[in-house]
């Protein structure tokens, strides 16, 4: 348990995206064109999620990711350089644009047809993250999450594990249980049915004992928008964000697993830092934008 006083400084390893979200009164048939709404455009991607999270959590927060040359990579410095976040190791990659996710959505629904452009985030080596190997070292807490190169993703992982420092792993939707290697994860976020088909178990209780056989000291999985399964292996709860309408999903479940991680780390039981947790992701089920959404909180100073 790290005590209330002190600073937790966080390093996370992932990738940025602007994310471009139109809504149209319905969806278009095969080529055919129709009238969209007002382009919007926010800050976002799974690494940012986590890095502001926890900015505004009251840590402090180092960056390894990278942005093209463009105007979404200056969005990008700009808004994280906003939070105070690190951002030595936030490089510009010419040739390659920055990233960005396309969401579309019919009428006022929550875009469901997402598709993430080939960008920067898959050109973020292992050197690039070797380079950031005394910040990792040095700190409390390591997040990385799956959106960005595998060989990145692992040399984070063998930097945590071997200077012991705690290690959140955002599995995304596209991981592969049998590519993680055998190091120690003190939380892993995954969804519920991608966890299954990898375990190949069909309970919740089977899939958490197979995840913690492999090291995995908390285990969350989520199951749709709304819900989420949280488990240490002896007591498994599930929580569900209680919101009349979700307006924007982007960024409620990277609060969500960062602010289970910090209450875990500061001492809080399974039960309290999970309904922490799910208030974060609550509140940002009812804003548009994934950074803009992301609530302050000084629950863990």
């Amino acid at each position: 348990m790290l005590p209330r006083s002190t600073k937790l400084n966080v390093v996370v390893v992932g990738g940025y995206h602007a994310d471009l979200l139109v809504h149209t009164e319905r969806l278009p048939l095969p080529d055919k064109t129709c009238l969209g709404s007002r382009l919007q455009i926010h800050g976002g991607g799974r690494g940012a999620n986590c890095a502001v999270a926890a900015a505004r959590a009251g840590c402090r927060v180092t960056f390894v990711g990278a942005v093209g040359r463009d105007a979404f990579g200056g969005m990008a410095k700009a808004l994280l350089s906003q939070e105070g976040i690190d951002l030595r190791y936030f490089r510009e990659i010419e040739g390659i644009a920055t990233g960005a996710t396309i969401g579309i959505g019919e009428g006022n629904i929550v875009p469901k047809l997402l598709v993430l452009t080939e960008s920067a985030n898959q050109r973020i080596t292992e050197e690039m993250v070797i380079a950031a190997k005394r910040s990792i070292t040095d700190a409390d807490l390591v997040i990385v999450e799956m959106e960005i190169r595998p060989e990145a993703v692992w040399t984070a992982i063998d930097l945590a594990s071997a200077a012991k420092v705690p290690l959140l792993l955002d599995g995304g939707s596209s991981w592969s249980l049998r590519s993680i290697p055998h190091k120690p994860i003190f939380v892993f976020v995954a969804g519920l049915a991608e966890a299954r088909a990898s375990t190949q178990k069909d309970t919740v209780s089977a899939t958490v004992t197979e995840l913690r056989a492999r090291g995995y000291s908390y285990v969350i999985l989520l199951d749709g928008v709304t819900d989420a399964v949280f488990s240490d292996g002896e007591t498994s709860i599930r929580r569900q964000a209680k919101v009349e309408k979700v307006i924007d999903r982007y960024g409620a479940h990277e609060c969500m697993e960062v602010w289970f991680t910090l209450g875990i780390l500061r001492g809080d039981s399974l039960m309290e830092a999970a309904d922490e947790s799910i208030q974060g992701m609550t509140e940002c089920l009812r804003t548009i934008g994934a950074l803009s959404a992301i609530p302050r909180t000084d629950r863990f100073l």
